[in-house]
């Protein structure tokens, strides 16, 4: 792309038009100083010579009118009206010299110019036209003249003309590389040999273009490095910069083949992934943010990385809408406590900006935070709050029955409330399907324990997220996410399973009856 940006800057049909224009202009001018200085005066000062004069003249008012039509409207001038102007201009040439037949010779030159304009705006083959169509005029006209020596003359022109274009020619295209090479290197970022953003950008709307014909999603990926001022401020910017190499070669070894990694800021990076909608590039994201995690777990400054995910065509149709969606759903991750991926919905979002904005900012995430994204995921799935609430109760009292501490009581009712919060890393479309789910579709609802447990990452909120992780293990190990059973499943998580069970049951949905209690 910043190559045809490029070659069009060179050669941009109203620059065509005007260097055109300048040509005619050149040419006028010169006639006419060949009259006024008295070189013409050798023609003669019989009546057909002074005819030739004024034909001279008029080739040189000719020429200033079609020059003043294309400098003034060069912008307007079609392409296609070029290609007969040089060669008028060839024609211009010929009849001048053909009028000058002594100092007919410095028109010749006009030719050369021809050849220099054709060479530089116009490809091989038409170059070779229009210097073709001028050869044949001039053949042309030292054969009804009265030159002497018209092949020597011919050689000599000619052979200049065609040297020149040659050079101009190879010399263009030798520029034509330069500015290839220099988009190239002014679209990717010299530290860590990705796009950067402007290569970012110009990418994303080629690939926006193709989705939308073939009707195929688009997801984006953005990322930023959590707590990456630390490593500048305490370790050096040679330390920052070998960071960002090593991140950047997380996300090149992560990513898919046709999937493409750039680093679009400071500490942002995003990947462009073709062909896969929400889910399946929140999965991405989580490989990515885990490898990260890995590989600087232990060292001086163990850094993470946080991701928001937006995908075409749920989450906009523009270049724009995606990356903001994107970014959003990023600035939700880091709001929730960072590492970890967050897939961009407008409500959520704005629930958990309401959310957090009270608390510090260096915090981990909130108990308040956390019951504000069940809320919000309640009133996406059913359009009220009632089935975390629900199952809050019903597990507060099952543990009130068991004669818990009430201490433990309440905290057993905070995890019913949280217990289906992971299901923020699902899809809309994925959470509310009213037919059976296929397997891939299971396997991905199924790991809505473990986001919920990233969720729940604060330290006042160890025990929540061991239960609620857990509940929907089963005492035959038939559960998941880690197949648990009888007595490795703690007692708190067997109470969320049978009332989240019951809710489920009881409950009203739009494609089910309840259950009689």
């Amino acid at each position: 792309m910043v190559q045809g940006r490029a070659t069009a800057h060179l050669s941009d049909d109203s620059t065509r038009a005007r260097v055109l224009g300048g040509l005619f202009f050149g040419g006028g001018t010169i006639a006419l100083l060949s009259l006024s200085a008295g070189v013409a005066e050798s023609i003669g000062a019989d009546a057909v010579m002074s005819a030739n004069r004024v034909g001279v003249a008029s080739l040189a008012a000719f020429g200033f009118a079609i020059s003043a039509v294309l400098l003034a409207f060069g912008a307007a001038v079609p392409r296609l009206a070029l290609m007969p102007l040089l060669a008028l201009g060839s024609v211009l040439a010929g009849i001048a010299i053909y009028l000058s037949p002594q100092s007919g010779v410095l028109f010749a030159f006009c030719f050369g110019w021809v050849g220099l304009y054709a060479a530089y705006f116009f490809s091989f083959r038409q170059a070779a036209l229009q210097i073709g169509f001028a050869a044949i005029v001039y053949v042309f006209v030292l054969t009804e003249s009265s030159s002497s020596a018209p092949g020597q003359l011919f050689v000599v022109a000619f052979g200049t003309v065609i040297v020149a274009a040659l050079l101009v020619g190879s010399l263009r295209r030798r520029v034509e590389r330069l500015v290839e090479g220099a988009g190239e290197v002014a679209n990717h970022d010299a530290l860590t040999g990705l796009l950067n953003r402007r290569g970012f950008e110009e990418l994303i709307r080629k690939e926006l273009a193709r989705a939308k014909t073939s009707e195929r999603p688009l997801s984006v990926i953005v990322g930023n490095i959590d707590n990456f001022k630390q490593v500048n401020q305490l370790l050096g910017h040679d330390a920052g910069d070998e960071t960002l190499v090593r991140a950047a070669n997380v996300l090149e070894e992560t990513k898919r083949p046709h999937d493409t990694a750039a680093r679009t800021g400071g500490e942002e990076f995003a990947l462009l992934a073709p062909e896969i909608a929400e889910h399946d590039a929140y999965l991405l994201a989580e490989q990515a943010r885990s490898k990260l995690h890995e590989q600087f777990r232990g060292e001086a400054i163990a850094l993470t990385i946080s991701f928001g995910v937006a995908s075409f065509p749920k989450d906009g149709a523009s270049p724009d809408l995606l990356v903001r969606g994107a970014e959003r759903g990023l600035n939700a991750a880091k709001q929730l406590g960072r590492n970890r991926s967050v897939i961009y919905s407008a409500d959520l979002v704005e629930r958990v900006s309401e959310a957090t904005s009270a608390h510090d900012e260096r915090s981990e995430a909130s108990l308040a935070t956390v019951l504000s994204l069940a809320e919000a995921l309640d009133i996406c799935d059913s359009g009220t709050a009632l089935h975390s609430e629900t199952v809050g109760r019903y597990a507060e009292a099952t543990a009130r029955g068991l004669h818990l501490p009430s201490e433990r009581v309440e905290r057993i009712r905070l995890a019913g409330v949280v217990h289906d919060v992971g299901k923020i890393g699902v899809s809309d479309a994925l959470l509310r399907k009213p037919t059976m789910l296929d397997e891939d579709e299971s396997a991905e609802i199924r790991k809505h324990p473990e986001i919920g447990a990233r969720l729940l990452g604060g330290k006042e909120l160890h025990d929540l997220r061991e239960w609620v992780i857990a509940h929907h293990e089963r005492p035959d190990g038939t559960g998941y996410p880690r197949g648990l059973s009888t007595n490795e499943i703690p007692l708190e998580a067997k109470i969320l399973a049978v009332a989240d069970a019951y809710e489920a049951m009881t409950a009203r949905r739009s494609y089910s009856e309840p259950m009689p209690p």
